[in-house]
């Protein structure tokens, strides 16, 4: 028997990661019994998995048909009562006790793992550093927040600490600056990255030039957070250098919900020159990159890039491909755009016949291309009416 296991499963899914058929080349076979156990956080899965647009339907799908699958099993933050009972048959173990003294508080295995203690001296360290018998960490916390922020922007991978050096002076800027007289950066990398409970760290060490954010503060700030707390757009254009293909992806799809379109097209033009691309996902960034700078206020160049799209899907694919059609209904907005209505309401009326042939009148995406037919349609009406 042989066991894979894929410690954070969202770092070997998504653009170039683990697809279905590569799942079952691995485990199928009647000479041996493999089998392939993997950790995944919700939010993590829901950001894998999340139709912000029908031009990542591909992603999501090839995500969705790999973690199809598994066979789940969900581990609560907070133990049952009987999980409780049977922990306090270990309570000879002082950290197993001390846990079980917070259990309505906190998940034991999260306390465990230091999760609440490095969270408070996370925000604790906001403090201003005023009192040299307390000190604070301002700096230190700024370094943290910054890394934090990066892995809700879609950063999986290990962060540069020379990332992190470029990054954290915008945070300690915006929470008051030299107001909070911060101690020297030497000093805040020692204090975020000194271990915490024997092994745990705010910021991990890895290899010595990167850092790994606690993953306990990532999942609360995530949680908690509330309009107004979002990724600080401002910070990933620095983190796209550093990025795989499918960090870069994920990036671009922050940058474009927040309104950053050029990060976005900035994000998805990285991703697409990396290695190991396959023409599908290829094509896919070209389509969002167009959508992007229709967002840009530039039309013309859109729609280059939609036709060039179009032409390259329609060669592999074929023209009633659904990636196809999408590319087409894409062009026909920016056609829209640029004034070109009899060009934009031809292909709108070819697209969705075929997606009504393909999907059903129901679908949504046939549904989607009715509705922005119909609007074309009473706009032309409209200024053919003079009113």
């Amino acid at each position: 028997m042989c066991v894979l296991w894929l410690d954070d499963a969202e770092t070997h899914l998504g653009s170039g990661g683990l697809r279905r058929n590569d799942v079952l080349r691995l485990i199928n076979g009647k000479d041996h019994h493999r089998v392939v156990i993997a950790t995944l956080r919700a939010a993590e899965e829901a950001r894998l998995t999340a139709r912000t647009t029908e031009e990542g339907r591909q992603a999501v799908k090839d995500v969705t048909e790999t973690l199809a699958q598994a066979r789940r099993i969900y581990l609560r933050r907070m133990f049952s009562g009987s999980e409780q009972e049977r922990a306090r048959a270990r309570a000879w173990d002082r950290r197993i006790a001390d846990a079980l003294d917070h259990a309505a508080d906190y998940g034991i295995a999260e306390y465990l793992a230091a999760g609440p203690e490095l969270l408070r001296d996370w925000q604790n360290a906001w403090s201003p550093n005023t009192d040299p018998r307390a000190p604070s960490h301002p700096w230190a916390a700024a370094l943290i927040t910054a890394a934090i922020d990066l892995r809700r922007a879609g950063h999986s991978a290990v962060v540069p600490c020379t990332l992190l050096d470029q990054l954290h002076g915008h945070y300690l800027s915006i929470r008051g600056g030299t107001r909070l007289r911060p101690e020297p950066l030497q000093d805040a990398w020692e204090w975020a990255t000194q271990p915490r409970r024997a092994t745990t760290a705010l910021l991990q060490p890895i290899g010595g030039e990167h850092v790994e954010v606690f993953d306990y503060l990532v999942d609360v700030v995530q949680r908690d957070a509330r309009p107004g707390r979002e990724v600080d757009a401002d910070v990933l254009p620095a983190a796209l250098p550093h990025c795989g293909p499918s960090d870069a992806d994920a990036i671009a799809i922050t940058a474009y919900s927040r309104g950053r379109f050029d990060i976005a097209v900035a994000g998805w033009r990285a991703a697409g020159a990396l290695a190991g691309e396959t023409p599908a996902d290829t094509l896919t960034r070209r389509n969002n990159v167009a959508r992007a700078l229709r967002k840009l206020g530039q039309p013309e160049q859109a729609a280059a890039e939609h036709r060039a799209v179009i032409a390259e899907r329609t060669r592999l694919l074929g023209p009633r491909h659904p990636d196809t059609l999408i590319s087409r209904d894409n062009l026909a907005n920016v056609m829209r755009d640029l004034g070109q209505i009899e060009e934009a309401e031809a292909e709108y009326e070819a697209v969705l016949a075929s997606r009504t042939s393909l999907l059903g009148e129901a679908h949504p995406y046939t549904v989607a291309t009715r509705e922005r037919l119909a609007t074309l349609r009473a706009q032309r009406t409209k200024d053919n009416s003079g009113h």
